[in-house]
């Protein structure tokens, strides 16, 4: 029986691809997802944002015969930040009004290459990023994971996810799905 703590990484089973931390042997170049700024930082500042702890980053590998081939085919990079009280629910805001905000964990991109759209590679990433902010907030207090999605599109695809927007000036996209949502979806999924 899975508890609601257990690793989620048995949901996210695959046998063509594994998450590992961005390091020096991860094949960058070549990556490509379609938008300049995401490929622009994953080819060029991502292992130093990562190296520095200004984001850690996080990487969809493929995998031959079991083994890793260090081929990046999508990647996501997180970081904490606070999220002002103003854009929460009310009950929300009474909770950390006198924090300065709301601590989560921000995924600040996530990319995958066009040639592995629209085959799981995404979802496979933003589940691994939800499993690991649920395991972090056991230790540190954050309320959850926030993101801002870039189109309206992909608005849709982070509500499957059970994100849902913030109160947001125009324009703006943030999006949030709490711990406790993250947990429950958890449990639900054993």
């Amino acid at each position: 029986m899975t508890t609601e703590h257990e690793d989620a990484s048995r949901f996210l089973s695959n046998e063509f691809y594994e998450i590992f931390p961005l390091s020096r042997s991860t094949l960058r170049e070549g990556f490509s997802c379609g938008r300049p700024r995401i490929d622009n930082f994953f080819a060029k500042s991502a292992l130093e944002k990562n190296d520095k702890n200004q984001v850690k980053v996080h990487v969809a590998e493929l995998l031959e015969n079991g083994q890793r081939t260090n081929r990046a085919i999508g990647f996501y990079s997180v970081c904490v930040r606070t999220i002002g009280c103003k854009k929460f629910k009310k009950r929300i805001q009474k909770i950390f009004q006198h924090y300065g905000g709301v601590p989560v964990v921000y995924l600040s991109m996530i990319g995958v290459t066009e040639s592995f759209a629209g085959k799981g590679v995404g979802s496979y990433l933003l589940a691994d990023a939800l499993n690991r902010s649920l395991k972090v907030s056991k230790d540190v207090g954050i309320h959850g994971v926030a993101l801002d999605a870039a189109t309206s599109h992909l608005v849709d695809f982070y509500e499957k996810f059970g994100f849902e927007l913030l109160e947001n000036e125009e324009d703006e996209r943030t999006m949030f799905i709490s711990c406790a949502q993250i947990e429950d979806a958890l449990a639900q999924a054993a």
